[in-house]
């Protein structure tokens, strides 16, 4: 599950096979297929077990926590740009968002993929919206939607994601990642009739 996790990052689905896998898992073939029953089976429990540790490590760390709603925001974008510098310094690439990289290569052409990513922005976007919601509760904001600018910041994060990765560079992401509080806090647009 690592070695797939970490090569579907790097390089992509369709640039990583199952012999790249079973080599960097030190596995045979026949095993990978006694547990999966093909790459793409391999590639949805990976995007699986990616969403399981996210929750468990920047998500819960952000969206636990007893911090005021807005500074949960913040909190998420600066742990998502030091887990990003991190996996840079140990690797040598800013590979982006595993979710964000497989929904441009993959969302298109491989429905099973393309749901299961989806549900991915799905669920963090329902954390970015409870929280927006209990901001607007608090008074600590006003004249938001809270649904829309959740979905903002799910499109800003895979965007920011998406330039670091293209200029491996992950320290772009300790930089743009203060404007997310912009795009929290942006008061509900005029609708022109």
């Amino acid at each position: 599950m690592d070695a797939a996790r970490d090569l579907l990052h790097a390089g992509g689905y369709e640039a990583v096979g199952v012999d790249d896998i079973c080599a960097r898992a030190d596995v045979r073939k026949g095993s990978f297929y006694y547990f999966f029953p093909s790459k793409q089976d391999l590639a949805l429990a990976a995007l699986d077990n990616m969403l399981e540790r996210g929750r468990a490590g920047f998500m819960d760390a952000a969206f636990s926590s007893d911090a005021p709603p807005l500074e949960r925001v913040r909190v998420f974008f600066d742990n998502l740009a030091e887990g990003n510098v991190s996996m840079q310094k140990a690797t040598g690439v800013c590979g982006g968002c595993m979710f964000g990289n497989l929904a441009a290569e993959m969302g298109s052409r491989d429905e099973r993929i393309q749901a299961k990513v989806q549900g991915m922005f799905d669920h963090l976007a329902e954390a970015f919206t409870k929280t927006l919601r209990e901001a607007v509760r608090n008074g600590d904001v006003k004249n938001i939607d809270p649904v829309v600018n959740a979905r903002a910041l799910v499109a800003y994060m895979e965007g920011i994601l998406l330039l670091a990765k293209n200029a491996n560079d992950a320290k772009l992401l300790r930089a743009l990642a203060p404007n997310a509080m912009a795009l929290a806090t942006a008061p509900k647009a005029s609708r022109r009739r």
